[in-house]
């Protein structure tokens, strides 16, 4: 399928982003002027510009973590023997399960006193 768009001044390369890389491209669909009213070099474009966007799609979609998480942010983390509080926690948005695996692996840290009962505050 060709992404082609043409308009009267020149071509344009079209193509939807995946609803689940939307966090990423913050747009639904990639829409660049190819900038040439030749349809034959614009075809070509569209060509080279589809299997970039496909190559990028995939690596998005592949799993990032090979630990329990890679980053996380949080403002403020107070830890007790009953319970975690976490403040401002940030995560990656492609990896929403990525929240819920950093907490399991705070609370196994505490657990195994890596981290140490107190509040701490980064901000």
């Amino acid at each position: 399928m060709l992404y082609l768009l043409p308009t009267p001044n020149s071509f344009y390369f079209r193509m939807p982003v995946p609803t689940e890389l939307h966090p990423y491209y913050h747009k639904k669909e990639i829409k660049k002027s190819l900038r040439t009213k030749d349809r034959r070099r614009a075809e070509k474009m569209v060509v080279y510009l589809t299997e970039q966007y496909r190559e990028q799609f995939e690596k998005l979609r592949e799993p990032k973590m090979t630990y329990p998480f890679t980053k996380i942010e949080t403002t403020r983390i107070e830890v007790y023997h009953d319970k975690v509080v976490i403040e401002g926690l940030k995560t990656d948005p492609l990896y929403p399960e990525a929240e819920n695996l950093a907490v399991q692996n705070l609370l196994k840290q505490a657990k195994i006193g890596l981290v140490p009962y107190n509040s701490y505050n980064f901000g």
